[in-house]
This record gives C-alpha cells, structure tokens and sequence, in this order.
C-alpha cells in the first residue's frame, strides 16, 4: 500500500487526478491495497485466483485477462 501512496502523492504534484487511478493486480493483496488506498480496482484472473475468487474480494472490476 505504501507504493501505491507515494505513486499518487508523486503524480498528483504534477497535476494527474487521483480519483482516476485504478490498481490494477492478479491477486486479492492488489485489490485489497488499492481498497486501503481509497482507489478503484481491476482484478485480471491471469494469475493463481480464478475470477470467482477475484469477484468475492469485492473489486470495482474483474477481467479475465488483459
């Protein structure tokens, strides 16, 4: 989580909206620290979790691949 706070902190100086960003991972740990951060999410089941899996962590979206 701290990644994605010092990514917005560095692009908000130079003017990117944060309500805009989105985390996008292949694991529950990626949208629960984009949820943390107050961020959208899109999980892509292109890893270990299966869609389902990815769905029940609540993200904004779930993809089945890029």
């Amino acid at each position: 989580m701290e990644l994605v706070k010092k990514a917005l902190s560095e692009a908000s100086k130079r003017g990117f909206v944060p309500g805009l960003a989105y985390v996008v991972g292949d694991t529950l740990k990626d949208v629960e620290c984009g949820r943390k951060a107050g961020i959208k999410t899109i999980a892509v089941a292109t890893g270990k979790y299966s869609e389902d899996e990815l769905f029940e962590c609540n993200p904004n979206y779930v993809l089945k691949g890029l």
